[in-house]
């Protein structure tokens, strides 16, 4: 999000309904570099009536939505089903009707399988390390990001990552966190797209990745949140 109002040059952000977000937005638009004047953060209320959505209708969503990134919606499809129905005209002759044709529903895109060594790869995991300001000494500010990553050794890379969603860095940012090692060159910058661990291979050590495009994938550096995706 920081990195598309600092690309397109945002001048206003509204936030709905979020303190949190509202709060954070705040902090950390005013050290953000637009090449013009601070973003204004505006807030603004919910509109009566507006309830929150279950947990398990939030869920089916997500699922959705990760199901239409790599299939697209659902199409019909060149041939059908049908099936006939029996009726009689009198006790000597019986006549069979067909019903007419349902057509079928197919996957808009087909995704492709990528098999990459572990050795080949190099995954990231969030980790927090924000400090409260009651632990900080009077008037200290944090010096580090709020956010941190970890790389997942080869020893790690079990059969636990099965199911998981991955991002893919952009091999650009990755270069530049290699040379300034701060982990905001990863997380604030956009992604080439999103794989999901469809197998690991320990006799072999692969991994098989799910990606919606054939080919090469543009870099073998991924960022792994808590999001899974299970057909």
């Amino acid at each position: 999000l920081l990195h598309v109002i600092q690309a397109l040059k945002i001048s206003i952000v509204l936030v709905m309904g979020h303190d949190r977000l509202f709060s954070m937005m705040n902090n950390k638009l005013k050290n953000l570099d637009t090449g013009g004047a601070t973003p204004k953060v505006i807030k603004l209320p919910r509109s009566g009536g507006v309830v929150s959505r279950e947990a398990s209708f939030q869920r089916q969503q997500k699922s959705n939505s990760i199901k239409r990134y790599f299939y697209g919606g659902m199409v019909k499809g060149p041939g059908g089903t049908s099936s006939t129905s029996t009726s009689g005209g009198d006790s000597s002759s019986k006549q069979q009707q067909q019903k007419p044709t349902i057509p079928l529903k197919i996957p808009e895109l087909t995704p492709f399988a990528v098999m990459i060594k572990f050795a080949d790869v190099t995954i990231y995991k969030f980790t927090s390390v924000s400090l409260s300001n009651n632990l900080l000494p009077m008037g200290a500010t944090q010096e580090t990001d709020a956010v941190q990553v970890v790389s997942v050794g080869s020893e790690e890379m079990t059969e636990q990552w099965t199911h998981a969603m991955l991002a893919v860095v952009h091999p650009a940012a990755v270069e530049r966190y290699n040379q300034t090692l701060k982990a905001s060159e990863l997380y604030e910058s956009s992604v080439a797209g999103f794989v999901v661990v469809e197998k690991v291979l320990m006799d072999t050590e692969t991994l098989h990745l799910l990606s919606p495009c054939a080919g090469s994938l543009p870099s073998t550096t991924f960022l792994a949140g808590d999001v899974s995706f299970m057909e």
